[in-house]
């Protein structure tokens, strides 16, 4: 899934449901996150030497997948990570919607909660490991990605790596709105039950790409809250938000 959806649609959906504009942006921050704590971000200042603690790592950098299958590993601890908060099958997909709907939840596993079901939206099928359930479902509009198809030893086991449209908002809409229909109803936390109509839904119907998706909801955000929408940027290793992301 892109940040459009993991960063700039999240706090939309999260103003909507009763969280402060506060909490949303931290909950998409937690959520996108979960893409970013990756060991190629992660230097030396996110490390016990210079932080006193150990870094949380949510996802493995796409060189390091590639290049682990090519050298015949087809398996590592990098693949446990992918494969907890991005690839979910459908129990732990109900799994995590039945989670988040504990309010005792703080935000930073909330917001990877939020990935998680967020990500099946683009991923069901898929598993993030080379494996057979992959075969035949790597197949890519994209040219890079079918000469990558012809380069690569087993690259019909890579899946989601080889067809990486299927993020897209354009590719998967239908996907990222039932999912986000769902997420609605466990994130909710105003006193009233959800309505059946919703305006940050609808942004995910009439966006007309990722792009146009980005700029909808930071019209919306100025509108329900008079501030403009941050852009996503990583905390700093000394950060609390950090602190609180690894704890």
């Amino acid at each position: 899934m892109r940040d459009s959806v993991h960063f700039y649609h999240t706090p939309v959906l999260a103003l909507e449901c009763g969280y402060t504009p506060g909490d949303a942006i931290d909950l998409a921050t937690f959520d996108q996150l979960t893409d970013w704590a990756t060991p190629k971000n992660l230097g030396p200042d996110y490390w016990p030497d210079a932080t006193g603690f150990k870094p949380r790592e949510t996802q493995v950098d796409e060189v390091y997948g590639a290049l682990s299958v090519l050298d015949k590993d087809e398996w590592n601890s990098g693949w446990d990570v992918c494969g907890m908060y991005h690839f979910p099958d459908q129990a732990e997909y109900d799994l995590a919607l039945w989670a988040l709907g504990d309010v005792e939840h703080d935000l930073p596993d909330q917001g990877r909660l939020v990935h998680t079901i967020q990500d099946i939206a683009s991923h069901r099928g898929y598993v993030a490991y080379p494996s057979e359930g992959n075969r035949n479902r790597g197949t890519s509009r994209y040219w890079p990605m079918r000469i990558a198809k012809r380069v690569v030893r087993g690259n019909e086991l890579l899946g989601h790596w080889l067809r990486p449209e299927v993020d897209d908002l354009t590719v998967s809409r239908d996907a990222i709105v039932a999912v986000s229909v769902d997420l609605r109803r466990a994130l909710w936390r105003r006193p009233d039950p959800p309505t059946e109509t919703s305006e940050a839904i609808g942004l995910l119907m009439t966006a007309k790409d990722d792009k146009d998706l980005v700029k909808l909801c930071k019209a919306y955000w100025l509108k329900h809250t008079g501030r403009a929408m941050p852009d996503f940027k990583a905390p700093g290793p000394q950060s609390e938000m950090w602190r609180r992301w690894c704890a």
